[in-house]
C-alpha cells in the first residue's frame, strides 16, 4: 500500500488537440495502476446505478442514443460541464464506494483518483462519474418531465429539447450543478432553433437522425476517387496501406448507416466496398 503516497508517480500527462484550436489534458496510468483500475472497474459494473439518461460509457450506448430523443424537436438546447471529471473530488468517490459497501473505500479511491480528483484517463472515471452523477440527472429530469423537456447527458453533454423557456431551463441547470460541484462551460451552450441545423454529438437531429454534411460528402468523395483511380492508387496519395485505408473506410460508412440504417446512398457504398474486400 505503500505506493499509494505516490500516486501521482503512476500518471503520464498527455495533451490532445481539440478542434478549436486547444487541448484537452488526459492522464494515463501507467500498465501496473491500469491493471488494478481494472479490477476495481470489474466490481463495479456488477454494482453501478446508473439513470437511463446518462447515455455515455454503458453498454450498447452510442451518441445515436443520445441523440434520438431530441429528434424532430421545437428547441435544443446544448449545455457542457466545465472540467467534468476534475470537479468530482475524492470525496465523492468515497462516498460512491461507501454506500456499496467497499471495505477501505478510502484506500480504494485514492487509487481511482490523481490529486483528490477524478483524472480524465482511468479506465474506471467513467463509470465512476455516471454513478455520482444519477441523482443530479433525476432531479434535472423532474424538473423536465413536468415540462415535456426531453434530457439526455453523454458525460459532460448535457442535450435538452422540446418548446419552452431556455432562461428558466438555465437558471435550474445553473442551479442544480452548483449543488453538486459543477458549473458550465458558457462558451459551449447553445440555443438551437430548428429553421437551422441542429445537431448534438455529431448526429444531426432537425428532422431524422443523420451524419453532419461535411462527413457524408467527404466520404462520397473517396468512393468516388476509389472507383476513378483504383483503390491501391486512391489510398498511396493519401499514403495508407490499402486493406487498411479500406477497413477505415467501411467503418466510416458504417457508422453513417449505424445513424440511418435506411440511407440508400450509403447502403451501396457499403456494398461496393465489401466487393473489393
Amino acid at each position: 500500500m505503500k505506493r499509494l503516497f505516490n500516486i501521482e508517480e503512476k500518471y503520464k500527462k498527455i495533451l490532445v488537440p481539440k478542434k478549436d484550436g486547444s487541448f484537452r489534458t488526459v492522464w494515463a496510468p501507467d500498465k501496473h495502476l491500469k491493471k488494478v483500475q481494472r479490477y476495481v472497474l470489474k466490481r463495479l459494473k456488477f454494482k453501478t446505478y446508473v439513470s437511463p439518461f446518462a447515455t455515455a460509457y454503458m453498454r450498447k450506448s452510442s451518441t445515436l442514443k443520445n441523440a434520438l430523443p431530441h429528434v424532430c424537436k421545437k428547441i435544443v438546447l446544448k449545455v457542457d460541464i466545465k472540467d467534468f471529471f476534475g470537479s468530482i473530488s475524492k470525496e465523492c468517490v468515497v462516498r460512491i464506494f461507501n454506500i456499496f459497501g467497499f471495505a477501505d473505500s478510502f484506500e480504494i479511491a485514492k487509487l481511482c483518483c490523481l490529486n483528490d480528483k477524478l483524472p480524465q484517463g482511468a479506465p474506471t472515471s467513467p463509470v465512476i462519474s455516471n454513478m455520482i452523477c444519477k441523482n443530479m440527472d433525476y432531479r434535472i429530469w423532474g424538473f423536465c418531465q413536468k415540462r415535456e423537456i426531453d434530457y439526455t447527458r453523454y458525460s459532460d453533454d448535457m442535450a435538452f429539447s422540446g418548446n419552452f423557456d431556455v432562461p428558466e431551463l438555465l437558471w435550474f441547470i445553473r442551479k442544480v450543478l452548483a449543488e453538486n460541484g459543477f458549473s458550465i462551460n458558457d462558451k459551449k451552450t447553445k440555443v438551437l432553433k430548428q429553421q437551422h441545423q441542429q445537431k448534438i454529438t455529431g448526429v444531426v437531429v432537425n428532422e431524422k437522425p443523420q451524419v453532419e454534411k461535411k462527413l457524408r460528402k467527404q466520404l462520397r468523395q473517396e468512393v468516388y476517387y476509389i472507383r476513378k483511380f483504383g483503390l491501391a492508387s486512391h489510398f498511396k496519395k493519401l499514403g495508407i496501406e490499402s486493406r487498411k485505408g479500406l477497413y477505415q473506410l467501411l467503418g466510416r460508412v458504417g457508422y453513417v448507416l449505424q445513424t440511418n440504417p435506411e440511407d440508400k446512398e450509403f447502403t451501396l457504398y457499403k456494398d461496393y466496398l465489401l466487393e473489393l474486400l
